[in-house]
């Protein structure tokens, strides 16, 4: 192969006598975050009790919205 690519680097006038391959590795594949682990009530309340507190209406928002997914107690019953 590096024969062929010199003699076609020396058919457009290039003067090269060596061919250097450099290798990268593959960027890493991208990892989706694990989103099976529940929010428990006590963090909800905790979040809610946070929220209440700040002056920053948009992170208050943040905050109540992430508190209203918590696990509720009939999420946690089997079949409910």
């Amino acid at each position: 192969m590096q024969t062929q690519i010199l003699a076609a680097a020396h058919a457009i006038g290039v003067r090269a006598g060596y061919l250097t391959v450099k290798v990268a590795p593959l960027p890493p594949a991208e990892t989706v975050p694990d989103r099976t682990k529940p929010l428990s009530p006590a963090a909800a309340d905790h979040l809610k009790a946070a929220a209440i507190s700040l002056t920053d209406t948009e992170l208050q928002r943040l905050f109540l919205e992430l508190a209203s997914i918590a696990e509720t107690s009939d999420s946690r019953k089997p079949g409910g």
